[in-house]
């Protein structure tokens, strides 16, 4: 753990070295720290990218470039801390280290460097040296408890890791001259669950749903940099064995076969669009799953949902079922959500009862039943809130 820290540190340190240690009110330098590239966009990080015992990586972290043009200021202090908020490690605004590093013998004007150009043992690079001058670490069994959960995982507890670096006069550490605070996100997502429409293949009937463009909800974790996509596939239990091998056949959505999963810029829900994708018809099963993907030390990671299996209502339905069954229950139950079971559950208000006819009264307005159905659109797009159900 110790070496990991100190990898972080030198992480932040080479991009800050340059400055000028004279009175700040003086503007006679000039001073330009430019950042060519940092992985923001990694969210994992393992340890097989870094050699815990000599601190050399295998990959690009980081790309800094510093120029200066005037300076005859070559020697520093930068006073740094790494503080670590992390459920997973069950730390929160922990620091594990800080400490002070004297830079000195800064002589060119202009410096490229990346991470990989030092390790644990490099005390200089083209252009200026530097030397631990003091270093505070947090308790051994604190460090202890934190090696282990990184060494049992392979990787960095998720969390946030803060490094904070000061620059200031090597002579008056009162003049302080230029500052940093650089966050790292580590959060690896760990679940991704379907909601609706659907469900297993055991009930089709539970799972059957009333519009042809329905909306799509999941459950997913925190994650800072997933992309997301959705498959749609047409069901048939005569020519697929399985829900897997309905989802692996030609797709409705996208409509592109090239493509496996059609791109989201939502992580919460879809609608099913109008354009990109093949129309979805009536008493026709259907599957749909979610992939995400996000970026590692270990390259593309990608996540895959359970799939669920859902059924668009038709008007055979309708026929078949009207002697026997209410044939507007389905869509009360997606109106009215839990309050259904407690309207027409086996201790309801209106248990036994059914709907009847083909209108209904909305705003003492007489008008189709089937209007209900852009109604639960609205609401489950969030545009309508139900606020209150009466009985009459």
């Amino acid at each position: 753990m110790i070496n990991i820290v100190r990898f972080f540190i030198i992480f932040i340190l080479f991009g800050l070295y340059f400055s000028q240690c004279e009175n700040p009110s003086e503007d006679t330098n000039d001073f330009y720290i430019q950042e060519d590239y940092f992985a923001d966009h990694l969210i994992g990080f393992y340890l097989n990218s870094i050699d815990v015992n000599t601190g050399d990586s295998s990959i690009e972290y980081f790309r800094y470039r510093i120029k200066q043009e005037d300076s005859s200021v070559n020697e520093l202090e930068a006073h740094y801390s790494l503080v670590i908020n992390s459920p997973d490690l069950n730390l929160y605004n922990f620091e594990v280290i800080s400490g002070v590093v004297s830079i000195s013998n800064i002589y060119m004007p202009e410096l490229v460097f990346s991470n990989l150009d030092i390790n644990f043992s490099t005390t200089e690079v083209p252009g200026a040296s530097f030397t631990l001058k003091e270093s505070n670490m947090a308790s051994f069994s604190d460090l202890e408890a934190i090696q282990s959960i990184i060494l049992s995982s392979g990787k960095i507890p998720n969390g946030t890791y803060i490094l904070n670096v000061t620059l200031k006069c090597s002579d008056n550490d009162s003049v302080i001259y230029d500052s940093i605070t650089k966050t790292i996100e580590a959060f690896e997502p760990t679940f991704l669950d379907l909601v609706s429409p659907g469900g297993s293949i055991q009930d089709t009937i539970s799972n059957t749903i009333l519009t042809t463009n329905p909306l799509f909800v999941w459950n997913s974790d925190y994650c800072s940099q997933c992309d997301y996509g959705i498959r749609v596939c047409h069901y048939n239990p005569s020519l697929h064995s399985s829900l897997a091998d309905a989802i692996n056949d030609n797709s409705m959505l996208p409509s592109n076969q090239s493509l496996d999963f059609y791109p989201l810029t939502n992580n919460q829900s879809f609608s099913y669009p109008t354009s990109d994708a093949f129309d979805l018809i009536p008493g026709q099963l259907y599957v749909w799953q979610i992939q995400r993907s996000y970026q590692t030390t270990l390259g593309t990671q990608q996540n895959q949902s359970p799939i669920f299996v859902f059924k668009i209502y038709s008007i055979d339905d309708f026929i078949e079922d009207s002697d026997s069954n209410d044939i507007y229950a389905d869509l009360l139950e997606q109106l009215l959500g839990y309050q259904y079971e407690q309207l027409f559950g086996d201790n309801g208000q209106l248990k036994g009862f059914s709907v009847k006819g083909s209108t209904i009264l909305i705003n003492n307005e007489i008008v189709p039943i089937t209007v209900l159905y852009d109604v639960i659109n609205q609401i489950n797009n969030g545009e309508l809130e139900i606020i209150q159900i009466e009985v009459e």
